[in-house]
């Protein structure tokens, strides 16, 4: 299983059923979420623990039964506050699942066009919705016979609910030099970190990928990460290191120079700082 890029551009499910579900704990290859975006939709649920995400320019922190909302083409990323933070995700791509209609066609283009923002968190206080979109969690959770169409019928419930209820805002005209355009910028570092990670990446060959100065850079990119652009190079290397301890046989020599460590004692050194365990105790949890 090869890494998911910042842009990601995966087929999610079946080819007939096109959404992902992805429950995520202590040990799996991804608990801490790496800044990436995508041209899907999709749901993040948090289960135990707390869970800090940013969605472009804006952070929020989630704990149990809260529900963020990410709209297709927003960076987000975050890192968990604990070891027992659990939490799922749904990737989809509602226009791929809901068939067009005209009873909802107007209301549903004005959110897939961006013209409506749908409101990006969700409490136990929004009874409807808290209620609904577990229901569709549970439903891959259970995963019995005829779940898709459960699955289908709790999406139009939800967009209609979100229309009912008036959970989005009317979107302004961006200003030319907004918190959007930086982001823009971001999304070539974030690129290049995921393209080449494992080389001997600098601050300069980052900045200059943004197309920033190196201290404006670090600024901004700061102000979204809550990171040194050095140091979350270096935990999206040891996520990576994660995700081929988990789906490969490499040994832990060969990872650690694939991704962007030359010293083996300082990978496994920073991996235990970072995760609170060795590389080959990560493989052996994770497996088990």
């Amino acid at each position: 299983m090869e890494h998911e890029s910042y842009h990601e551009i995966m087929q999610r499910g079946r080819f007939d059923f096109p959404i992902g579900f992805y429950h995520v704990e202590k040990y799996h290859p991804r608990f801490n979420m790496p800044y990436h975006w995508h041209m899907e939709y999709e749901l993040i649920h948090i289960l135990h623990g707390g869970f800090t995400i940013s969605l472009n320019d804006e952070t929020i922190h989630m704990v149990p039964g809260d529900i963020v909302f990410v709209s297709d083409g927003i960076v987000h990323g975050g890192v968990v506050d604990s070891d027992d933070t659990v939490y799922e995700c749904l990737v989809f791509d509602p226009q791929k699942l809901l068939l067009p209609a005209n009873y909802h066609a107007a209301n549903l283009d004005q959110i897939f066009s961006h013209t409506l923002r749908v409101r990006n968190h969700f409490t136990p206080d929004d009874q409807k919705l808290s209620a609904v979109i577990p229901a569709l969690f549970n439903q891959f959770q259970q995963h019995q016979p005829g779940y898709e169409l459960i699955v289908i019928g709790l999406l139009y419930t939800v967009f209609g609910l979100i229309i009912q209820e008036k959970q989005y805002t009317t979107v302004a005209v961006e200003p030319v030099e907004s918190s959007f355009a930086q982001l823009q910028k971001l999304k070539n570092a974030f690129r290049l970190i995921d393209e080449k990670y494992s080389t001997a990446l600098t601050l300069a060959d980052l900045s200059n990928a943004a197309g920033l100065s190196p201290n404006y850079f670090c600024k901004v990119f700061q102000n979204l990460t809550k990171f040194t652009p050095i140091e979350y190079l270096n935990r999206f290397r040891i996520d990576q290191a994660c995700v081929k301890l988990a789906y490969t046989d490499a040994s832990i020599t060969d990872i650690a120079y694939a991704c962007g460590f030359n010293n083996l004692s300082y990978f496994i050194k920073t991996f235990r700082r970072q995760k609170g365990i060795s590389p080959g105790k990560f493989r052996q949890k994770n497996r088990e």
